[in-house]
């Protein structure tokens, strides 16, 4: 079943309250910039049927109504009031759209911020357990790379809601100019964005899994060369860590610069769908015996319509290809965020242990997976104050491990520690 829910709306309720009011200021801002867009085109087309009949106006019940208030007694006296509102209009959208690219890329950032911090601190307050049992290049690779993802995916998703508005807002003014010739480019222009989306939602998930898999082994691989560097030099075996590096690599930019294809080819297309079409309707317009100025009014209208309606659909679809193709990325950072805090503020818990005479370990028995075989089993052991110990051991006998039980780090399965 094809998904229409996007995993980026479940970032919301992991927002503070400060960033979800300044979502609905941008959501108001937004509306705004709709209206303005539609009032550019409806004085687009009073102001050339002014140029070419303005006679026509009188018709309009609602410019007689002006005209009466204003004391006007020729409609041609309307051109200038309507030049002066028409280059209000496109000045108004134009701030207005410029406005809400700033204030929406800079909410993504901060948005982001909080993200990353609130990730960060939820997953440094985790029990030690929990930290030696993970992949420590997945975890970097979420707080960092993966956050950067989500805030670029929050940042075309808010671009794909303002150009959703806009679309909106223009749909509208096309179909009170005529319903008939709006209707048709409504259609297609939506059915066709709708089959693009069907055929590519899966290239867009597999390529997300891909490239997150590809960020852990480029950062693994890193991890490991700078880690083992003195064995690397002696050995003389940097080629293995670049190849290792390299393939990770590749498939990365491969599948980024896939993604980028495919949020951007359909523009191409339907510009030249678009001329097509309007190319027809002006044959059609002319065949049915439309006066020249009702046919270059709407013609106009519907041009500059075509010109910002297209643009407004391409961002749609390039800022859901966007959010699509950081589908593996937002899963991972909400891991992060839901994580639950259980590590205590030891400043606020910590007891005081005073050893007076002796630490004893009695029938100690740990395990890291409950279904595997204990790593300590019946460890029995008594240190008296002031004692020095050595505690040695092969690679997995377990000796971090009593340390850490001894430290309180972690918790025994069974038996005691006492003080």
């Amino acid at each position: 079943m094809y998904k229409l829910k996007l995993n980026i709306l479940d970032i919301y309720p992991f927002l503070n309250k400060r960033r979800k009011f300044q979502l609905i200021c941008f959501a108001f801002l937004t509306v705004i910039s709709g209206l303005c867009e539609s009032l550019t085109i409806a004085s687009l087309f009073s102001f050339i049927s002014v140029l070419t009949k303005p006679e026509n106006l009188q018709e309009i019940r609602i410019v007689k109504n002006i005209l009466n208030i204003l004391d006007i007694n020729d409609s041609s006296e309307l051109l200038l009031p309507l030049t002066i509102f028409f280059c209000f209009a496109i000045l108004s959208s134009g701030i207005i759209r410029i406005l809400n690219l700033a204030i929406s890329t800079k909410l993504a950032a901060l948005i982001g911020n909080d993200l990353s911090f609130d990730s960060f601190k939820k997953t440094l307050n985790q029990p030690y357990r929990t930290h030696i049992n993970r992949n420590s290049s997945k975890t970097i690779s979420t707080i960092t790379d993966y956050i950067t993802s989500t805030t670029a995916a929050l940042n075309a998703f808010l671009q794909m809601i303002c150009s959703l508005v806009i679309s909106l807002f223009l749909f509208t003014t096309l179909i009170i100019l005529n319903i008939k010739v709006a209707s048709v480019v409504i259609v297609i222009i939506t059915l066709f964005y709708i089959l693009i989306s069907f055929l590519v939602r899966k290239r867009f998930k597999s390529n997300s899994l891909i490239t997150s898999y590809a960020t852990k082994e480029q950062i693994k691989s890193i991890q490991e060369g700078l880690g083992a560097i003195r064995d690397i030099l002696l050995s003389d075996t940097q080629f293995f860590y670049l190849n290792k590096f390299k393939i990770s690599d590749r498939k990365k930019r491969i599948k980024q610069a896939e993604n980028i294809f495919l949020g951007t080819f359909p523009k191409y297309v339907l510009e030249s769908v678009g001329i097509i079409l309007i190319s027809i309707i002006t044959f059609q317009y002319s065949k049915k015996g439309y006066e020249d100025t009702e046919i270059i009014a709407f013609l106009a209208a519907l041009a500059l319509g075509a010109q910002k309606l297209l643009p407004a659909c391409q961002q749609v679809y390039i800022n859901w290809s966007a959010i699509k193709a950081c589908n593996y990325q937002i899963d991972g950072v909400l891991h992060l965020l839901k994580q639950k805090i259980e590590f205590k503020d030891l400043k606020n818990n910590r007891t005081n242990l005073n050893l007076k005479k002796s630490l004893i370990i009695k029938n100690l028995n740990f395990s890291y997976d409950k279904a595997s075989n204990f790593t300590l089993s019946k460890i029995n052991l008594t240190i008296n104050k002031g004692d020095r110990l050595g505690i040695i051991g092969k690679t997995g006998s377990g000796k971090s491990t009593l340390l850490d039980l001894i430290m309180g780090l972690l918790t025994p399965d069974s038996g005691q520690i006492i003080v």
